[in-house]
């Protein structure tokens, strides 16, 4: 049985994100302990999506599940998510600013899907909220301009590539609408897909 990854998991929100990516079939034990040593050497998941994000794909979900067509409101997102108005609106800039969602002014206005949930998936609002989704191509004391000894010749940068490879395919594969169902539901979407 190949191990597997939960690569998103967020239990404060209304909802509990929480993918079960399994590894490739090029992972095997060797290659996997170094891995997940890498990963617990950098203190948590290779992969780390921002507060942003995680907070973005909330809000994208609680305008697709409060508007029923209808414009949902800043300050009723903010409320229902427990998060500050002035944080939202930016989140909110962001997402519009990327094509996900559409201002609709007046009384009754707000903000909607400016498609359809089938269409927006989850690498979509991931990758509006942040210039560079997945930084894992570059080790962390490269990033910090500190020198690596390994930075011409690396045998662990194609790891890392393909892990992005694999992670942005699967949010890629994942629309907003496959995550309006509860946690059962998702898991044993996941496991269809071969996840």
């Amino acid at each position: 049985m190949n191990p597997s990854i939960p690569f998103l998991s967020h239990p404060h929100s209304h909802f509990h994100l929480h993918f079960m990516a399994s590894m490739p079939n090029f992972f095997h034990f060797p290659l996997y302990f170094l891995v997940m040593f890498v990963i617990l050497g950098t203190g948590g998941l290779i992969m780390n999506f921002t507060a942003l994000q995680t907070n973005g794909l909330k809000l994208m979900l609680s305008i697709a599940q409060k508007s029923n067509g209808a414009p949902v409101q800043a300050p009723v997102l903010a409320k229902f998510e427990n998060l500050k108005v002035g944080y939202v609106g930016k989140i909110l800039f962001k997402l519009r600013k990327g094509g996900l969602i559409q201002a609709v002014r007046g009384k009754n206005g707000g903000y909607s899907l400016s498609r359809n949930g089938t269409e927006i998936s989850v690498f979509d609002v991931l990758k509006a909220l942040e210039v560079k989704e997945f930084d894992n191509q570059v080790c962390p004391n490269v990033r910090k301009n500190n020198p690596c000894a390994h930075s011409l010749d690396c045998a662990l940068r194609p790891v890392m590539q393909s892990i992005d490879h694999y992670i942005e395919k699967l949010t890629s594969s994942i629309s907003l609408t496959d995550l309006i169902q509860d946690e059962k539901e998702m898991v044993g979407q996941l496991q269809q897909m071969g996840m």
